[in-house]
């Protein structure tokens, strides 16, 4: 699994990044949340799924190499479904 960013915020004492998974393992596909990237998008080589269930808060020392950026379309919707995930499904 590899660890993108999803968004910046900034506790007391500094920056903290939330990451998501990242996978081409394509049986994850249909996992509730999870978003299919095309081989190509986001500079990724192969197909990709956003693993919307594996979130991670780290600090900006602990990124690796810079990969590539979602397009504006693909960041709304992973993150329409990390909303979805977080507080619409708290509100059933």
């Amino acid at each position: 699994m590899h660890a993108r960013l999803l968004e910046e915020g900034r506790p007391a004492g500094g920056v903290a990044l939330v990451l998501c998974g990242l996978t081409t393992n394509m049986a994850r596909a249909s996992w509730q949340g999870n978003t299919v990237l095309d081989a190509g998008e986001a500079g990724l080589e192969r197909a990709s799924v956003v693993e919307l269930s594996k979130l991670v808060c780290v600090g900006p020392e602990q990124l690796g190499e810079f990969v590539g950026v979602l397009g504006a379309r693909r960041w709304a919707e992973v993150w329409g479904k990390l909303e979805w995930l977080l507080v619409g499904r708290a509100r059933r």
